[in-house]
């Protein structure tokens, strides 16, 4: 069974480092990810639409 959440996080973290496993999410899907987050909050703080500029259309 996969783990979710901190603890599948986690695990994968240590597959990483210590089985040498590539991760899941790479560096690119965490800024993407960051950025949506940044922008729900600068949209709620300013009350208008805000441009994301490192959103890509995805391989699947």
């Amino acid at each position: 069974m996969e783990e979710t959440g901190r603890d599948g996080l986690v695990g994968q973290l240590c597959d990483t480092v210590v089985n040498n496993v590539a991760p899941s999410d790479d560096g690119r899907w965490g800024k993407v990810t960051l950025e949506v987050s940044l922008a729900v909050m600068q949209s709620a703080r300013e009350r208008r639409e805000v441009t994301l500029k490192h959103q890509v259309a995805s391989a699947g």
